[in-house]
This record gives structure tokens, sequence and C-alpha cells, in this order.
């Protein structure tokens, strides 16, 4: 049956449209400080230029990730409009900016990009979908605000739209669980074939370590998936200790997921 999109729209004017912005990750960003960079990333919703103004609240400023080229974010951020919020009009467009953090001095610009998100958000008001899977999913290649200026790499974004903004952050935390099962799966694995590599007796050895595993209290909680090099840097740990911190950190961080 034919159903007239400005009267499906007039029949929602009271309703929320909540959308989710997920900086995941960059890959091959430009180099600022001599042989890396210290990125982050400036996203927003609406007016063009460099920089979001300053009374924009459909923003996201994600930390910074010291000395690499490759940086992992892993930040969202959900915001809120009216169904019929001018701002979401077919020309709606995300954008994002990566810099380069400076302690002294300005930030250097390591590229920009605009994605056209509008058709996306048009189709969800007129087909009315609240099952998107894992949204829509983008590298997006960034590029110089100047010819002076940096611009190389990409930046991986995911968006998603839903009525309900409890849905949205179910979908990501399932997400999350799921990647942190992945991530143990492989950890485990890893952490057996060293011990079995390694070791003359490797299922005295495998059960030693799983006695390490086990004795987490030890070992701070972090809000982080992949474990940082301080959390397991330490010269007299043997390398299947080490991994078997790793394991301990991340299991950890699944458990206050979810908790």
């Amino acid at each position: 049956q034919y159903v007239d999109n400005d009267i499906l729209r007039d029949s929602n004017r009271n309703e929320s449209l909540f959308m989710r912005v997920h900086i995941i990750a960059g890959r091959d960003l430009a180099v600022a400080d001599m042989t890396t960079s210290d990125p982050f990333v400036e996203t927003w919703l609406g007016n063009s230029g460099e920089r979001p103004n300053k009374d924009n609240p459909h923003t996201l400023k994600t930390r910074i990730i010291p000395a690499t080229l490759n940086p992992i974010w892993d930040e969202d951020t959900v915001w809120e409009f009216k169904w019929n919020d001018p701002l979401l009009e077919t020309n709606c467009k995300l954008n994002v900016h990566a810099w380069d953090h400076d302690t002294i001095g300005k930030n250097d610009s390591l590229g920009i990009a605009s994605v056209p998100i509008g058709r996306l958000i048009q189709d969800f008001k007129t087909m009315g979908k609240e099952d998107q899977g894992d949204g829509y999913d983008f590298w997006i290649p960034l590029h110089p605000i100047s010819k002076q200026s940096l611009g190389r790499g990409q930046i991986r974004v995911n968006v998603q739209f839903s009525t309900n903004p409890d849905v949205l952050r179910a979908e990501y935390e399932l997400t999350m669980l799921s990647s942190y099962a992945s991530m143990i799966d492989g950890v485990i694995n890893e952490l057996q074939q060293t011990i079995r590599s390694h070791s003359k007796h490797p299922e005295k050895q495998l059960e030693d370590a799983e006695d390490h595993i086990s004795a987490t209290d030890s070992i701070a909680p972090t809000d982080s998936i992949a474990p940082t090099e301080s959390s397991i840097a330490d010269d007299n740990l043997t390398e299947e200790k080490i991994i078997g911190k790793q394991l301990s950190i991340l299991i950890q961080a699944g458990e206050k997921l979810i908790d």
C-alpha cells in the first residue's frame, strides 16, 4: 500500500531520532612529529569548516593516542534530533578532522573529510527500519585542508540510527562483548602455543600459567580493550606470564562491561 512520505513524516513529528557515531580507528595517517604522530579526531554534524562551531551540540572529540600512525580510539556518542530537524536533510554531512596533538604550539592537521549521510537518514525515516545490523561502516579518506598542510590515511567510522537510544547502546555493547570473546580466544591460543614451543613439559607449565591467569587481583582495571605496554611491562616476566597478564586484563575489562 502506498504511503505518502510527507504524511509519514508529519505523523512522527513529535518523535526523536537518535544517531550513534562510533570513531573506531585510523590507518596510515600522516607523520607530523619526525617519524610519528599523536592523533586525535574531531567529528561533528552540520557546519563546514576546519572545526565545529562552539555552540554545535553534535560533536565528538576523541582522546589522544600517542606515537602512532594507526590509532584505535573506539569512542562513540549518541546525538538526539527532532524527527523533522532541518539539519537532517539530504545534504547533511558528517565531518571528520584528524589532528596531531602538540604540547607546545598549535595542533597540526592530519587531514579532513566529509561523509554525506543525509540520504541514509532519509532512507531510515522513510522505511522506519530499526534493525540495521551493524549499521553503516566507512573507511573515510582524509585530504589536506590546504596546500601546506598534511593529509593522508583513513578514519574508520560507524553510524547507526534509531528511535530508541537503548537499542543503539545495546547493539554497541553486544559488539564489544563479541570483540572481547574473539580477542580472549586469540590470546589463549597464543599462550598455549608459546608454552608448548618453549617448554619440555608443556602440560605442567600450562597449569602454572593458568594459575597465574586466575590471579587477577593485582592487576588494575582498565577501560581499554587492548592491553597497553605499561600494563604488561615487566623485565622479570617470562613471555608466558606477559601473555597471561594480557588475558587477565582482557577478562577484567570484559567483566566491567558486563556489569
